[in-house]
């Protein structure tokens, strides 16, 4: 927790924000010198922007710039303009990168978004029509554009789960298999990257599942230690923000341990590294704010 000035802070939650729009500009730039490919197109046939990054990658990027923009409308109306620009603007990237454990991920945290709106709406805040009809359109079109891309993941390949989960079933039955005779503490811390012994797609040096990840890594007793030890950190921010954001804020959570039941959030530095940078952020706008109330 680095006690950061408030104007620094704040200043630091709209980097954030831009990082996916940094790192899509920036692949242009390197797709345009031939550095990197700025597409990524898979064997299904689905097209994935990927920027400076990969698809998935991105897709943290964006997924943590919608959610925090989310918060950030609620918790900083002055600057409701910049946020409502770079949510629609990530949104854009996010399903521009194919990627549907995000998606998911956020349901909980847009579904009450819009009924907040629509409650406000309803008590007579009648400009909130415009964000919310605005929010309708970009996810009609969004639909509309990726729809082809999303049923080509999803369903080209016929899987005994119905819905193609690009090999996850099959990786995370082959890692669970695998440590279950060192079910209290695991093999060791990174046992899990060196697991794979050929029988999976190369891709899989890690589950792709972060409770199954360190379970494989620290058991039982670790990995339970692990997200103690993030419920204690997540509990006291929730304790000090704002409380026209602490559903908002809670969401934020449900979104990253369902995220996590899908993707490595833990030990993807795209992911990780500005989650708790807004995790620092808030906590210290947050109590700053605090003692701004207690002193008037």
């Amino acid at each position: 927790m680095i006690k950061w000035k408030r104007e620094t802070a704040q200043r630091h939650i709209r980097i954030i924000c831009l990082l996916p729009l940094i790192s899509v500009g920036t692949g242009i730039i390197l797709q345009l010198v031939h550095v990197y490919a700025f597409l990524n197109v898979e064997f299904t046939g689905a097209v994935r922007v990927q920027g400076a990054n990969i698809a998935p990658h991105l897709a943290m990027l964006a997924f943590l710039g919608i959610t925090i923009a989310l918060i950030e409308t609620k918790r900083n109306p002055a600057s409701v303009k910049f946020y409502y620009a770079t949510l629609a603007a990530n949104f854009a990237v996010l399903i521009a990168t194919g990627t549907r454990g995000p998606i998911l991920a956020m349901l909980a945290m847009a579904a009450y978004y819009f009924y907040d709106m629509v409650k406000q709406y309803m008590q007579g805040k009648l400009m909130l029509i415009i964000p919310l009809v605005c929010s309708l359109t970009l996810i009609g079109a969004a639909v509309y554009v990726q729809w082809d891309n999303m049923t080509k993941r999803s369903f080209e390949r016929e899987t005994g789960t119905g819905i193609d989960l690009s090999g996850r079933t099959e990786a995370w039955s082959y890692f669970l298999n695998d440590v279950k005779d060192s079910p209290l503490a695991g093999r060791g811390l990174g046992a899990v990257t060196v697991a794979n012994d050929g029988s999976l797609y190369a891709g899989f040096v890690v589950p792709h599942n972060e409770y199954i990840r360190f379970y494989y890594d620290a058991g039982y007793i670790g990995c339970m230690l692990l997200f103690l030890s993030l419920l204690i950190v997540f509990v006291s921010i929730y304790k000090v923000v704002p409380r026209r954001i602490k559903v908002y804020y809670a969401a934020f959570i449900l979104a990253f341990f369902m995220y996590s039941f899908s993707d490595n959030t833990l030990s993807t530095v795209q992911f990780i590294i500005p989650f708790c940078w807004y995790l620092n952020c808030l906590y210290v706008l947050s109590t700053t704010n605090s003692k701004k109330e207690e002193v008037i």
